[in-house]
């Protein structure tokens, strides 16, 4: 229940300062020399932007891809089955027990500290969305801070108002589109390749970079993969993925050297 209402509240915050970030941008754009049919159209851009980012936001938190009954899924190629000791339910090899969530997550990303729930199989597609619509977001408003910086040069010192403000809100703007971006193209990364994050660290700490490439049974491809993740291009990956499909199947025989499958989680179980 504590968990719930810390979720509610970061849920009205992220509300409450994107809405803050459209009003205070939108007076500005009010006192542009432009037509007031392009005053319109830039504020009414601005708040549609911060309200999809809120919508993919709030949809991270509603699917958190939790596994609450025994895994059904089939691999030809897997010989083992794992049993959790906390859940009481056999998993797969994806199915990972997140302490944190206090569940057993479906193809388990990371825990993230941001949300404090896990990035998993349910909620990346959203979390991509968020990471692109937030750093067009941001973008915008980086784009209308300069301007008002640029207009504020010209003026005399006295007559400045809010200048402190507008350099402070371009600095977190361009740190915040620098960090969506970094985020975005390193999932992005992992999504062609149908890898996880815990996955890929382990690889890298474990073996060289050609498991990547090479060896990894789950990866169909890079243009399959995406469009298993994220939908239909015609979409513009904004809607359609598939959201109940199996990304646990093996397509090829477990390599005996993949580095994957020597790390043995505290919690689990292995039967043979």
């Amino acid at each position: 229940m504590r968990k719930k209402n810390i979720m509610n509240k970061r849920n009205i915050l992220c509300f409450l300062y994107l809405l803050f970030l459209a009003f205070y941008n939108s007076r500005y754009i009010c006192g542009l020399d432009l037509k007031r049919r392009n005053k319109i159209l830039l504020c009414i851009l601005l708040f549609v932007f911060a309200m999809f980012v809120y919508y993919m936001f709030a949809l991270i938190l509603f699917y958190k891809g939790k596994t609450k009954h025994h895994s059904h899924f089939y691999n030809r190629y897997d010989n083992e089955f794992r049993f959790c000791k906390v859940c009481k339910i056999i998993m797969n090899k994806r199915v990972n027990h997140c302490y944190k969530c206090d569940a057993c997550i479906k193809r388990r990303d990371y825990h993230s500290i941001l949300i404090d729930m896990c990035i998993n199989q349910d909620n990346l597609p959203y979390f991509m969305r968020f990471l692109v619509l937030s750093s067009l977001f941001n973008l915008i408003t980086l784009m209308i801070n300069l301007n008002r910086l640029s207009v504020s040069l010209s003026e005399k010192i006295s007559e400045r108002v809010n200048y402190n403000l507008t350099m402070l809100f371009a600095l977190q703007n361009l740190f915040l589109f620098n960090f969506f971006m970094y985020l975005f193209k390193f999932h992005l990364k992992l999504i062609l390749y149908n890898l996880t994050t815990e996955e890929y660290l382990h690889i890298q700490e474990t073996s060289s970079r050609k498991y990547l490439l090479t060896d990894n049974p789950y990866n169909r491809g890079k243009i399959r993969n995406l469009f298993l993740f994220l939908g239909k291009p015609y979409f513009l990956f904004m809607y359609g993925e598939e959201k109940y499909y199996d990304s646990n199947i093996f397509l090829t025989m477990m390599q005996s050297d993949w580095p994957l499958f020597r790390h043995k989680p505290r919690n689990v179980l292995y039967y043979y």
